[in-house]
């Protein structure tokens, strides 16, 4: 039987299937026979008069978040804005005095992050993990002296990956099988143990997060939730804040606690502390210039002096974000919730509503640090 002459550009080969009758494609390539792309994925085709029948089967269309109802496109993304008269970025030199002024500024009004105490290691995680676990305690400690573990909440993590915080939570401060603990994220992952730790997952954007519609959050006046997240990466921080903070659910949410890292993926289009920026005369021209000087905290062969300016740069960044929480009526904090040596990101911002009480009762780090 003669095989389809179809080229497949990524495989680098014609197609192997069999040639409809009359034809030089296959029933897959043939555009005379009415196929047309799979709406849920295009790689594969079906046809024009069976696409609602092939969608109900389809393992794509499954996986699909825009079939979920607290799915909406964008909901979460900043309006667009007028152009901006864009002015010149400012030399590096004069960038680097400006957070300079502006981190003492910042102190000077804020004090430093706070430093918890470790809370010990006689604790359950299942994954195993030197490096992870100090990060998943840390965080959940903060959770805990917040007074925010109550069987009676949900616990959703958000930018979750493979839900390590969530199965700590789960596995540690909320075992009442009756407490909801869900893991957010956008794409999908082998081996996360959902199901052993009772985690339940759902595949979404957090950009496309409608968490008003969110089953179990809006359903009752009475719906408290905490909100976790280790891997909400640069303007995922920003997406997740304004998620949970839309007018509807804002009353809602009785506790955030966010590892605030990578501050070189920021964009100014979406980072929620511009009105810090603008008040210091940061403009969005000098925007991507202060991200990048974030990445000094981090660059090994940075020496200490820009290591410092780094390490300022991202704690600006961060308190824009308290600033703009603290606009919305939550307690905000920011805190150092780890060691070093288990990770250089180990800033967390803390926000608190309602119930719960930021405790004060911590160490503040150094200016130096």
């Amino acid at each position: 039987m003669k095989k389809c002459s179809y080229f497949l550009l990524a495989k680098r080969r014609t197609c192997h299937f069999d040639v409809v009758e009359g034809s030089e494609f296959c029933h897959h390539h043939n555009s005379d026979l009415g196929r047309v792309p799979c709406p849920a994925n295009p790689n594969h085709s079906v046809a024009a008069d069976k696409v609602e029948q092939h969608l109900l089967i389809c393992p794509d269309a499954r996986r699909d978040p825009r079939r979920l109802s607290c799915y909406k496109e964008g909901i979460n993304l900043a309006p667009e804005s007028a152009p901006l008269c864009v002015s010149p970025p400012v030399e590096q030199s004069v960038l680097v005095e400006t957070v300079r002024r502006v981190h003492a500024a910042l102190r000077a009004r804020h004090g430093g992050p706070q430093v918890i105490s470790d809370p010990g290691s006689e604790i359950v995680d299942s994954a195993h993990s030197q490096k992870h676990t100090p990060q998943h305690r840390g965080l959940a400690l903060l959770v805990q002296n917040s007074g925010a573990i109550n069987p009676d909440y949900s616990y959703v993590e958000m930018c979750a990956g493979k839900a390590g915080l969530a199965r700590f939570l789960r596995e540690n401060h909320v075992s009442d099988p009756k407490t909801r603990v869900v893991a957010i994220d956008r794409q999908n992952f082998r081996r996360t143990k959902d199901s052993v730790s009772n985690v339940e997952r759902i595949r979404i954007d957090v950009a496309d997060l409608d968490f008003a519609r969110l089953a179990g959050i809006g359903d009752s006046p009475e719906a408290m939730c905490v909100v976790v997240g280790k891997h909400a990466c640069g303007g995922a921080t920003d997406l997740t804040l304004r998620c949970v903070t839309a007018p509807e659910v804002r009353s809602k949410v009785a506790c955030v606690v966010l590892a605030l890292c990578c501050h070189q993926l920021c964009t100014h289009s979406q980072y929620l502390g511009l009105t810090l920026l603008d008040d210091f005369g940061i403009t969005a021209s000098d925007f991507p210039a202060l991200c990048r000087l974030s990445s000094w905290a981090l660059d090994g062969n940075s020496g200490d002096e820009k290591r410092r300016i780094g390490l300022m740069v991202k704690e600006i960044l961060n308190i824009g974000r308290v600033e703009y929480m603290n606009r919305l009526g939550f307690k905000s904090r920011l805190v150092q919730y780890c060691d070093e040596k288990f990770s250089k990101e180990n800033i967390a911002l803390v926000c608190l509503k309602g119930p719960c009480v930021l405790n004060e009762n911590k160490r503040e780090r150094s200016p130096d640090d």
